[in-house]
């Protein structure tokens, strides 16, 4: 976005109108982002909005007054919030980017009815965020209905399509008036029953059926008979791409379509997958996605042997492949894609990429958080077979963990931020939604599913989008627990591996050990803490739980030798198959680490992990007081350390002050 109109329609009134209720509204995350020089924004919604460090952005100078907010971004920052209803107004001096629940909003797009028409329902597929709008004096009403992403299943659709993993729909109607919406990501897809036109950026789509499936056209190049017949991997169906007209005597169905067109008409068709087969008359005139072909291009014997597909489910996937030989785009390709000599680059969310190539796949690899399948030559192959790098972030490289768990049947969406790297873990279902990219990670669990991510850095904002928010402040070490649920309580639980203090904004919380519980009512509660965010319990619904483990000591100088033969001290947690035990054999000091895999002193340790950090004098007197508590002195202070399984990092907490030993002459060593 640039100029206060923006090239998605945000202007000083650009979401203005009237808007449905905010409870029917989803629950999202708006984040504002300087493009170098300072911008002022204002904007309202007709539900609630919250400030959030979601995508780390910065927490403060801005004004939220009620339902509206006045702010400031300069430079590279950021500011998020996290917002029920639809925007009400949008005014910005400056340039800005934006973003819904993480992902850029780059289009508007714009649904006009015929005023000589009746109602005209319509249905929007897009891979990406959905947002209504007042751009070319649309209106915003009830009537229009936004299926929460990667769930379209919940809406009733116009079409038979099956949804993809990652769509949006936007299914409403216009009755002599306009409908509008911005949004991330392609179209994937549009039908209406009725006659509109159809706005990309206030450019009018001459062919609004060239969205998803590649179109075919047949005209006659002399006026007379020509007939056709091919066939595809997919799925058939008449079109009117370019003024074709539809004809009964023309067939399509079963993968197969046959007719025949003359004088000055045209015959035109809209398929998925790849043409398997195609035959024709000499006289016969082809367009493929409306550009001319060489007909001879699409006779069973194909200019290039083989074909590469990349199919998003759900979830954005860029790649990057290179061929020995020849290389052209087959079809599905966007403005994002880039085919350059015998190298293409692309991303996929849903949908298909696909190319046509002589010769073998020298390098294919890919980034990103999203789901994909890879066919070859129309079969579904692993992708490790053609040489697959994945040069995103790698999930098993990041230290941390996050797990989302459902603590109801019901189905409730989710976020939350990092300030470090974030990429989906293994237990995260990218197919459905669950997807992380930047810093900020959505996703919904349900009826006591988990959902896992891995992360570096610290966890900075969670969200259950339909009670609370929690924000945490690294550098004034606060976390903060506002409600979103003005018309109920809404009950938290907070555990931190350090200390936990109550402050004067936070009159209702309760404090125990490293636990908070409390439970607010349109307000906000605020902790002062230290060490790391262990748990967020939202009234009742998600628990999100984060886990760092110790780390593994991989260059032990001496793999061979025994707990015993490497201790200093050694002291056997009981009940258990570990040990606690210093040495300064492996570092430059006398460091604690945990031995995994050991009964004894005596044998070869599994694993070993480095326990302390910053030691000065060192570690020694070591005892543990049960299974998983061990106490021990460490640099003038007598410390207690609880090494919960497996292994998840805690702090240690100085019980009392224990003075250095003294040496024989008096003096402290």
């Amino acid at each position: 976005m640039t100029t206060t109109a923006g090239v998605v329609g945000l202007g000083t009134s650009a979401f203005a109108g009237q808007v449905s209720a905010a409870d029917e509204e989803p629950k999202r995350t708006l984040t504002i982002e300087a493009t170098g020089s300072s911008a002022d924004y204002r904007f309202s919604v007709d539900g609630k909005v919250v400030r959030s460090q979601a995508m780390g952005a910065t927490i403060g100078g801005d004004d939220v007054s009620g339902n509206s907010v006045d702010g400031h971004v300069a430079g590279s920052g950021r500011d998020s919030y996290t917002l029920s209803g639809e925007l009400t107004s949008f005014d910005v001096d400056g340039d800005i980017r934006m973003y819904l629940n993480g992902e850029p909003l780059s289009d508007t797009v714009t649904i006009e009815d015929d005023p000589e028409g009746e109602a005209t329902h319509y249905e929007l597929r897009v891979d990406g965020e959905v947002l209504k709008s007042t751009a070319m004096a649309a209106t915003i009403d009830e009537n229009d209905e936004i299926s929460p992403r990667d769930h379209p299943d919940e809406v009733e659709p116009l079409t038979s399509a099956e949804p993809l993993a990652g769509e949006t729909y936007a299914l409403g109607q216009v009755n002599n008036g306009t409908d509008s919406y911005v949004i991330s990501g392609d179209i994937t897809g549009f039908h209406a029953d009725g006659r509109v036109d159809l706005y990309v950026n206030e450019g009018k789509v001459d062919y609004p059926a060239q969205f998803v499936r590649t179109t075919l056209t047949f005209e006659s190049t002399n006026g007379d008979h020509a007939t056709y017949e091919f066939s595809t991997s997919g799925d058939i169906s008449k079109s009117r791409a370019m003024g074709a007209s539809i004809s009964d005597s023309d067939t399509a169905g079963d993968g197969g379509a046959s007719g025949a067109v003359g004088g000055n008409g045209r015959d035109s068709y809209a398929f998925t997958g790849e043409i398997t087969d195609f035959a024709g008359d000499d006289n016969l005139r082809v367009f493929l996605s409306r550009e001319e072909v060489d007909k001879s291009t699409l006779a069973a014997e194909p200019q290039f042997e083989n074909t590469v597909t990349i199919e998003g489910n759900g979830g954005e996937t860029e790649y990057r492949f290179s061929v020995e030989g020849s290389l052209e785009e087959n079809y599905g390709l966007g403005p994002e894609d880039d085919l350059d000599g015998e190298t293409a680059d692309g991303a996929v969310t849903s949908g298909q990429d696909s190319y046509t190539f002589s010769g073998d796949i020298s390098t294919f690899s890919t980034r990103g958080n999203g789901s994909f399948t890879t066919y070859l030559n129309g079969n579904e192959v692993d992708p490790e077979t053609l040489g697959h790098v994945r040069t995103g972030p790698d999930p098993d490289t990041l230290p941390n963990e996050v797990t989302v768990r459902a603590l109801t049947d019901a189905r409730t969406e989710y976020s939350f931020g990092v300030s470090g790297t974030l990429a989906t873990g293994d237990r995260s279902n990218t197919y459905s939604g669950d997807n992380a990219a930047y810093e900020y990670a959505r996703g919904w669990v349900s009826g006591g599913g988990l959902d896992s991510y891995m992360f570096s850095g610290e966890v900075t904002t969670v969200t259950d989008f339909e009670n609370s928010q929690v924000n945490v402040d690294r550098e004034d070490q606060t976390i903060s627990i506002e409600d979103f649920d003005s018309d109920g309580v809404t009950e938290y639980e907070i555990v931190v591996s350090g200390e936990l203090n109550t402050t004067s904004s936070s009159s209702e919380g309760n404090v125990s050990g490293r636990t908070a519980t409390g439970a607010i009512a349109d307000g906000t509660d605020v902790y002062e803490f230290t060490g790391d965010v262990r748990k967020i319990i939202l009234e009742g619904v998600i628990m999100v739980e984060s886990a760092t483990s110790y780390p593994r000591v991989v260059d032990n100088p001496y793999p061979d030798s025994t707990v015993g033969e490497l201790a200093s001290e050694f002291a056997l947690a009981p009940g258990g198959s570990r040990a606690a035990f210093t040495t300064n054999a492996i570092g430059d000091g006398d460091d604690l680490y945990i031995a995994r895999g050991v009964a004894s002193d005596g044998e070869l340790p599994s694993e070993i992990q480095l326990v302390s950090e910053g030691i000065i004098a060192g570690v020694a007197d070591l005892d543990w007081q049960d299974e998983n508590t061990v106490t021990f002195w460490r640099d003038g202070f007598e410390c207690e350390q609880t090494m919960v399984e497996p292994n998840v990092i805690s702090k240690p907490i100085a019980v009392s002050e224990k003075p250095y030993p003294e040496s024989d002459d008096g003096g402290e060593n």
